[in-house]
């Protein structure tokens, strides 16, 4: 008989297990990525969104653990402007996890996260 401590969990589970929901999310959002010769600037546009993260197809050629500043409009005529992580890509397609975000963010992320959720439950 097997101890627990040499039990061990399929590699698959808790793969697709996230701390906060995606929600569709699409706008046009501006990427600025810092490399060593300067800032180079790309367009996209958003899939989804979380309190996290945002996922979106870019027009630029980014690579995994680039770090970028993602400027997002927001309702209100405001616009986010979140530091973020490239956590994945496929073709075009980029996850983006949030590195660094201050209360003004956070409550404004959790806002529009909130009004998704809404929009959607009531569709």
């Amino acid at each position: 008989m097997q101890s627990q401590q040499n039990r061990r969990e399929p590699a698959s589970v808790g793969i697709d297990k996230r701390i906060h929901d995606r929600l569709p999310f699409d706008r046009r959002i501006t990427i600025t990525a810092f490399h060593s010769d300067g800032p180079l600037y790309f367009w996209g546009r958003t899939s989804d969104l979380s309190q996290g993260g945002i996922g979106a197809t870019i027009v630029g050629d980014l690579a995994v653990n680039d770090v970028v500043s993602i400027q997002i409009p927001v309702p209100g005529g405001q616009e986010l402007d979140l530091r973020a992580l490239v956590r994945y890509r496929y073709g075009f397609h980029c996850g983006f996890e949030f590195l660094i975000i201050d209360e003004r963010q956070r409550q404004l992320l959790q806002g529009i996260c909130e009004e998704i959720t809404a929009n959607v439950k009531s569709q």
